[in-house]
């Protein structure tokens, strides 16, 4: 990947740099201390990594012109959200960004992390908590390198960085570890916690070999295979309903039977549900259109 050449920074496009470094040092700085004695940092170090990857974007962003971080570019006032900014990035007639789907994946999730932290709704698994962690730092690492032209040693001390490079290697080794094990099971799913595909059933539960998440596994109703509890879906909302004074009443189930399936089974059930649908509307269409007939003969 070239090296793209930077423009002198104006005072806006510093400001956000210097911003931006001291966020990524606060993030390291709880990655090392969580990891060290208090797990409880995690969602801190995501956060404040997140903003520091929203700054950074958005000093790159400036650099092109200064109105692009507003939301609304002739209204200054609210700036860009880290999607939109990389959005406005990626357009080659301000940048020409290349990103991957992967990436734009990830720039999702990272927004989607701060978010729940600032809601107070993260997740206290430290391991998935670590994983993302890592994966928006190196991320960032990338961005930085290739199109700010700074350096990991910019954002915090070298023995800091050196510590903090100690950790990501031991999570490669628990990736490892996990891959080796896979090799043991036919079929896995994607770990809602950590966002890898590492979930397994073992022991009638269904687990993730790199973070550990645990959750049910229920059969589905309609083709008997195993799944994650979150990977099946209840055929009732295919059902059609009636509402009256805050009551709801089945009026046709479709002669479906089965409860809970898996997400294939759940899309052939929408297929044959829409089907018969349209066959009691032309059934009834018939025996009103015959009964008209009827009577005027």
């Amino acid at each position: 990947m070239s090296l793209k050449p930077r423009k002198n920074p104006s005072t806006l496009v510093a400001n956000l740099t210097s911003s931006a470094k001291f966020f990524a040092e606060e993030a390291i700085d709880n990655a090392l201390s969580a990891k060290e004695k208090a797990e409880a940092r995690w969602p801190l170090a995501i956060f404040h990594l997140v903003i520091s990857l929203e700054h950074f974007s958005k000093a790159l962003l400036a650099e092109q012109n200064a109105v692009f971080i507003h939301e609304v570019i002739d209204k200054p006032g609210k700036t860009t959200s880290l999607q939109k900014t990389f959005q406005r990035l990626t357009n080659r007639d301000i940048y020409g960004l290349n990103l991957s789907p992967k990436d734009m994946k990830r720039i999702e999730t990272a927004v989607a992390y701060r978010n729940d932290v600032a809601h107070g709704t993260i997740g206290q698994n430290s391991k998935a908590l670590e994983a993302k962690f890592f994966e928006i730092f190196a991320f960032l690492r990338d961005f930085l390198r290739y199109h700010l032209q700074i350096g990991a040693d910019e954002l915090a001390s070298r023995d800091k960085i050196d510590d903090l490079l100690a950790v990501q290697k031991q999570i490669s080794e628990i990736e490892k570890r996990a891959k080796e094990s896979l090799e043991q099971h036919d079929v896995c799913w994607n770990c809602v916690e950590c966002g890898k595909d590492f979930l397994v059933e073992l022991d009638g539960k269904c687990i993730c070999l790199f973070c550990h998440n645990d959750c049910n596994v229920i059969e589905c109703d309609r083709c008997c295979q195993n799944f994650p509890e979150y990977e099946i879906y209840q055929t009732d909302e295919i059902f059609e309903w009636e509402f009256s004074e805050g009551r709801a009443t089945l009026a046709n189930d479709f002669g479906i039977t089965e409860k809970f399936v898996c997400q294939i089974c759940y899309s052939n059930i929408q297929k044959e549900a829409a089907e018969r649908a349209y066959q009691d509307e032309l059934d009834e269409t018939w025996f009103y259109t015959s009964g008209i007939l009827d009577a005027r003969g």
